[in-house]
Order: structure tokens, then sequence, then C-alpha cells
């Protein structure tokens, strides 16, 4: 199961269902193929899966959570609102790294400030590690097993050894890598930049078959967006308006009636809708019918519609 990563991000609770359900798959292997960019939930997403190829042009990181408001744009968040919108995103980068075994001072990197991280190697076998400032220090001072600063790496995408900056990661900084690095960091298995070098890296016998949204998903997401479902319930308010103060030419009603039937719909058809809350604010409507014209005056009737209408919108 490839996913083909595209993103700025989004909703950490919507990206955390998503890593729940991708780290439950038992029958499949999970592929990221980050092309162009995974940031953010992005990243988070890419590093749950069982594997992570780039294009030769791609990004990822950038996963500090953010708060934005619809009136003052992004909220600055204080110390403790900032470690409790952090955890769980921190818990789930460090389940990734255990599982895929990547290094986890990257990992969290992503998410927080605050780490200076280098990148050395032993003298005797070449092997590198990524480490903190103090522990850098520690084994750069030790004559006995002596390491180094890593000052070259090799490049995947320009197929030559290319100067490393360091520290990987200032104290200032939220990590975001290269297709490149990521590879020698170790995030990435490969650069992959169409679906034939894909389907050659992984010795795919056969088509690959994509999963893209039909005409009727692309119409119910569209129909189902913020701006599209207050502009249907401001017509369904002006619709009933119209109707009560120009009573039989039915054309306020029917206006709020297709209005309310997309409003209603929409949701019903992405699966964010059940039938019974469908059903719920008809029954609210026939109520609220009744209370006008058959029984006016008891207020029960009306009371239960609006009640019907509320609970089953909400």
């Amino acid at each position: 199961l490839i996913l083909e990563m595209d993103t700025p991000g989004g909703l950490v609770s919507s990206a955390l269902d998503i890593c729940n359900y991708l780290k439950n798959i038992t029958d499949l292997k999970t592929i990221a193929w980050v092309r162009p960019s995974a940031y953010s939930a992005g990243a988070m997403i890419s590093l749950a899966c069982n594997e992570v190829v780039m294009t030769s042009a791609s990004r990822i990181g950038d996963c500090a959570p953010i708060i934005m408001s619809p009136t003052d744009g992004i909220v600055e968040l204080g110390k403790t609102e900032r470690a409790k919108a952090e955890s769980p995103i921190l818990k789930e980068f460090r389940d990734s790294a255990h599982r895929n075994h990547y290094d986890p001072l990257l990992c969290e990197a992503m998410v927080r400030q605050g780490s200076e991280i280098w990148w050395i190697e032993r003298v005797s076998d070449k092997s590198r590690k990524f480490v903190l400032k103090a522990e850098k220090e520690a084994h750069l001072a030790d004559k006995k097993d002596p390491w180094r600063i890593v000052e070259k790496m090799w490049d995947p995408a320009l197929k030559e050894d290319v100067a490393v900056r360091q520290p990987i990661v200032e104290d200032r900084d939220l990590l975001t890598l290269t297709q490149s690095e990521a590879v020698a960091y170790g995030f990435s298995k490969a650069i992959v930049s169409n679906e034939e070098e894909l389907t050659k890296f992984y010795g795919f016998a056969g088509e690959i078959v994509r999963f893209t949204p039909n005409w009727a998903e692309i119409t119910s997401d569209f129909l189902s967006s913020p701006l599209i479902r207050g502009i249907l319930m401001m017509l369904i308010a002006l619709g009933v308006y119209a109707e009560f103060n120009a009573p039989g030419h039915f054309v306020g009603a029917g206006v709020a009636l297709v209005a309310l039937i997309i409003f209603l719909g929409a949701p019903y058809l992405t699966g964010l809708a059940d039938v019974w809350e469908i059903l719920l604010v008809f029954l609210g409507v026939v109520l609220l019918g009744v209370e006008i014209f058959v029984l006016p005056g008891f207020g029960v009737a009306g009371i239960a519609g609006i009640l019907f209408i509320m609970v089953g919108f909400i």
C-alpha cells in the first residue's frame, strides 16, 4: 500500500487516527512516497508507514503543533499548552522511531526546538551516530576511542559526496530534511522520482493500481467544505424567513428544502452522517410544520421539532 504524500499538514487528531490505522495494518506493507512534500502531519503519517521513499526534489519534517484562530491567525502557545500539544505527537514519533529504526533525536527535532544535534563518526570503524552537544564534546575529547565530526555525506541524487552542515540541527531549528538528507540520515530507503523507478526499486510485477477520487467524492468533498455549508445554512434560514413573510408562493420553502437536502446529503455521501441523523432533522421539520399549520398554539410539537433539528445538525 503506497501513500503518495503531497501535503502541508493538517489536524493533529486526524493525523493520529491515520497513524494508528496504518500501524494496525498487518497484512500489507505500507510505503510513504513523498512526492514532493510531507510537512507537519504529513511527516508523522509518512514515518508511521513501514518505509519511506522520496522523489529527487522533496522535503519531509517540520511537525511542531500550532493553533489557528479564525480572527488572530496563529496563536502563541504558553509553555504548558505547548507541552500538552506536543506530548501525543512526540509519543507517536518515538513509537515510529522504535518500530522503523529511525534516530529518536532527529524524530523529536521535527516536533520541538531546543536540541543542538551533531553527526559524528568513530575514527576506527567509521560508524556514525547523532548526539547532543554535550555528548559530542565528550566523544571528541576521548583519546582512547576517538571520534570526529562528519564532514561529507553521499548524495544519491547528485551521485557524489557533499559537505554536511554541522550541527545537523541547531537549538532554534525544527528539523526539515531534503531527499538526500533523508536517505543519509536513515529515514528514506531511496530516491525514486516516478512510477517506473518505483516499480523497478521494489520489483513490482504488473501495473500499479491507483485509487483516485471519483466525481461523486470530489463533489461531496466540495459540498462538505465549511464555506459551502455556511452558505447552505444561510439559504435555509433565508428561505424559511421568506416563506413565513410571503406564505403560499413556496419559493422560499423550495430554496430552503433544496439547501437542506444538500446540507444533509453531502456528509451522508462522504460517510460523515448516518441515516438516523438525517431522519431526525426531517422529523423535526415535520413537527415544526405540524406546530405551525395543524396544532398552532400548543408548543409541544414545535419545541420537539426544534430539539430534533438541533440534535440532528450537531
